[in-house]
């Protein structure tokens, strides 16, 4: 009669729910990511559209390069610290 141990079955299925959830945490943080750096690129789109409304005309290459920059620091914010994170960064400029 041949006897197995349960123990490898229940190790196996843990690894396997373990690389399961790595994943899911990984699209969730690049789902946030992504949302953080477009509302980013939006804001230093209308930032720069602003300072051309305004008669101070930014060049196109400090322009694209500041747009990039908020976008990346918008989704390592939102990444790291969730909605909130920019919405209170956010509604600190008001108060």
């Amino acid at each position: 009669m041949k006897t197995t141990s349960i123990l490898p079955k229940i190790l196996l299925h843990y690894y396997h729910y373990a690389l399961i959830s790595e994943k899911i945490m990984i699209i969730s943080f690049l789902k946030r990511f992504s949302t953080g750096a477009l509302l980013g690129l939006i804001l230093g789109g209308l930032s720069w559209y602003n300072s051309k409304f305004f008669g101070h005309s930014i060049p196109l290459s400090i322009g694209i390069s500041g747009c990039l920059l908020l976008s990346l620091l918008c989704g390592l914010i939102i990444a790291k610290f969730g909605y909130k994170g920019l919405e209170s960064l956010l509604n600190s400029f008001y108060e």
